[in-house]
Order: C-alpha cells, then structure tokens, then sequence
C-alpha cells in the first residue's frame, strides 16, 4: 500500500468536496510514506495531514525536519497518549523523546526512564532539570553527563525548584548552600531540613551568607539559630551584636562562640547566662579560652563556682602546654601569658577554700618543684591538691 501511495503521490493530493486529499486518509490509516513532507495540507476544516497524524498516533517514527519525529512534536505540544511507551526515539543529536517531554513539563507521572541520555551524556533528568519539571519525589541527583554535571548540579544552577528534597533529607537549595550555588537574589532562607536546620544554617556554616543577610534568629528544632552556627564555624560578620540569641537551653550565641574561641576582641557581655547560670565568661574559663586582659574573675554561676575557679585547671593546662612548647625551643611568650594568668587567677583565689584550684592557679604561676614541695611538706590541704594535681597530671614522671 505504501508504496501505491507513493508511486501515485500526486493522485494522493487530490481533493474531495470536504478539502480532504488521501493523504489525509493515509495519515489517519498510518500509511504515509517515509520521506513525507507536506504535513501542512489541509481540508476546508483546517484539518492538516499532521493534525491528524497526530491524533491517530500510528507512525510516530515518521521524521518531520531536522531528523526530529512525529513523536517529538508530539511530546512538545502535549499530545502523546497515556499508553505511549517509545521515548527512546531519537534524533540526531540523540535527543529522545523524553528528552522533549521532560523540557516541555509532558512527561507523565509514573515516567522512569530518567537515566536515557543524548550524545552528550545530557540524560532526560537534566533536561526536567534544566526547565524546573523535576518531580517532588526525584531521587537520581548523582546521573551526571559527559562533563560531570550531576543533575543536582543543574537544578541548583537554574534555581527552579529549591523547595525539592535531596534524599529525603534537605531541600535543593540546602545542597546548593553547602556548594556556594545560591543566586545573589536568594529569598527562602526558611526552607527546613529534617531536623528544622534552616538553607541559612547550612549557609552560615560553609560562610556562603549574603553580605546583608538578616536573619539570625531563624532556628531549628532545639531552637538553634543560624548566629550559632555561624559562631561554631568563625563566620559572623565583625558588626554582629545579637549575642544574647539563645537556644532552648539558654545557651546564647555568645556562649557558643566562647566555647570555639570565636568571640572579637572587644567583647564586653561575659555576664550572659544560660538556663544553668553558666556565665560566657564561665564557658570561657572552661574551655580555655578567655582573653589575655581578662579582669571579672569575680563572676559567679548558679553553683557558686566563680569564673576563677573555673579558669584554674585551665592555667594548669595551659602552663604545661606552653612549658612543652618552650622546652622544643619554640616561643616562651605562651609560657608568661599561662604564668600570668596563674598569678591573676592566684589573687583572686587566695580568699577562697577551694585549695585544688588555688594551688593549680599557683603551680601554672610558677614551676613543678613548687607543686612538689607542696605534696611533701604543706598541710594535708596542700598535700591531697597537689597529689591530685599531680594524678591529674599523669603522674611524678610527667612532672
């Protein structure tokens, strides 16, 4: 039959009374020829032969131009029925028919075929991606192209779709956070992950916040906000002054910061407290990381322990560090802060009963014969704190 249709192709353009030719017939029967190629006649309805091709869904194979297929066009207008399953069609470039589907949001629900790829590698999610079609429950993020682009890549890159979960964990936008790929335009800042972790925590902690960025009370779940995170990490802007925004349990971005050894130099709220009455300055003390020229040693906790207690095992530790390093040859300066601190820290605790922390701010002051001669000949305070001491330390052999 095709070949009757093609061997009398100009008896096939003859018209009836209704405009049609039988090469609308043909198109309706599926028996077009190959190289067809007037898809543009039309009956006095205005029915062309590629309307009806079209409708009729028998020969989607058939090329247009362009190496593109009936099918193609189909996929671009909308027009492929529910039971089409021949997305692997091609043109030359080895773009599918899916491919078209995709970029024209035409692709049904339970597509599957997302891993079939053109030339270059440039697979049908790429192409969804690209156009902002991918579906709320996309899961391939790692299908990459040629070149290495994973379509997790791509959709952070055009920023269609930020609100898409990434594995079930964070958004689109939480992944490209951590990549640096937001735009300057970036507006959602409160989309959560599992946890509440706003795209702005995550953000804060690779330092990719906008200049101007606002919003540091925004928290999670435990009341976490993103000025915590940025204080973990170093990465709040020098102008920062919301250091009394707190978390569930009280612990203030201060607090955090003091406890990383983040706090500027000229940070003046060392009374701040948590749910405990645990001071920033008490946090300090603890970790380690009180300034050189601190002077409120008299601050107290909830407990009744004040900030030099606290600070005095720390000089301790901080004596034997820097007597290691000066031993090594290295610089001394460390060695006379941690003795000036233990001499600081001794001022202040001459007036207490707390022998330990007195005697190791005393020993961070001066040297390992004191602390033994304290064990030996002081009374049996001095003696059981400077045996402790020395336990603590390892023993008389790290002496």
């Amino acid at each position: 039959m095709v070949k009757t249709i093609q061997s009398n192709f100009k008896q096939m353009q003859l018209l009836d009374d209704t405009g049609a030719s039988l090469l609308h017939v043909a198109a309706a029967t599926g028996l077009l020829p190959i190289d067809f190629d007037q898809w543009e006649l039309a009956d006095n309805d205005g029915r062309t032969v590629i309307l009806i091709a079209l409708n009729k869904g028998l020969q989607w194979d058939l090329v247009l131009n362009k190496s593109l297929t009936l099918a193609h066009l189909a996929a671009e207008v909308g027009h492929l029925p529910e039971d089409f399953d021949q997305w692997e069609l091609a043109d030359d470039d080895g773009t599918t028919v899916a491919h078209t589907a995709a970029s024209h949001d035409n692709l049904p629900i339970d597509f599957d075929q997302w891993e079939l790829a053109d030339n270059k590698g440039w697979t049908v999610a790429h192409a969804a991606a690209s156009e902002g079609h991918l579906p709320n429950d996309f899961d391939q993020w790692e299908l990459a192209d040629n070149k290495g682009w994973t379509v997790a890549a791509i959709a952070a890159r055009e920023g269609l779709q930020w609100e898409l979960s990434i594995n079930g964990a964070g958004t689109l936008a939480h992944a490209a956070a951590l990549k640096g790929y937001l735009p300057e335009d970036f507006d959602q800042w409160e989309l959560e992950d599992a946890d509440g972790l706003t795209v702005a925590h995550y953000a804060a902690q690779e330092n990719y916040l906008p200049a101007d960025f606002n919003k540091w009370e925004l928290a999670d779940n435990d009341g976490w906000t993103v000025a915590h995170t940025a204080a973990v990490h170093n990465h709040l802007p020098e102008d920062f002054d919301q250091w009394e925004l707190a978390d569930d349990d009280g612990t203030t971005v201060a607090h955090t910061a003091a406890s990383h050894d983040n706090l500027p130099e000229d940070f003046d709220q060392w009374q701040l407290a948590d749910n405990k009455g645990w001071t920033v300055a008490f946090v300090a003390a603890e970790t380690g990381h009180l300034p050189d020229d601190f002077a409120k040693w008299e601050l107290v906790s909830d407990g009744g322990v004040t900030v030099a207690s606290s600070a005095a095992p720390y000089a301790q530790d901080h004596r034997d560090s820097a007597q290691s390093e000066s031993n090594n040859g290295k610089s001394g300066g460390f060695l006379q802060f941690a003795k000036n601190l233990g001499k600081s820290l001794l001022d202040d605790l001459k007036s207490k009963s707390d022998e330990t922390n007195r005697l190791s701010a005393e020993y961070a002051y001066k040297d390992n014969s004191f602390l033994l001669k304290k064990a030996k000949t002081g009374n049996w305070k001095e003696k059981t704190a400077a045996a402790k001491i020395i336990q603590d330390r390892g023993g008389l052999k790290n002496l």
